[in-house]
């Protein structure tokens, strides 16, 4: 997410607390470690396009 997004998303909604993060390592492994320490963990798309049929990217098959 990038500080813009942070931004303008703590904006919209005030009463949420809202953190941005960028992990390292492996993209499952590190979600996985953030999902453990956080009480929602939300994860975007940039929009699917020609791909709607490709729901499942590498991360989300290895959960």
């Amino acid at each position: 997410m990038s500080h813009d997004t942070e931004v303008s998303l703590a904006y919209r909604h005030p009463g949420l607390g809202i953190t941005a993060e960028h992990l390292a390592g492996q993209p499952a492994t590190a979600l996985s470690v953030a999902a453990r320490e956080a009480e929602v963990l939300v994860l975007g798309s940039r929009g699917l396009g020609r791909a709607s049929g490709r729901l499942f990217d590498p991360v989300a098959l290895a959960w």
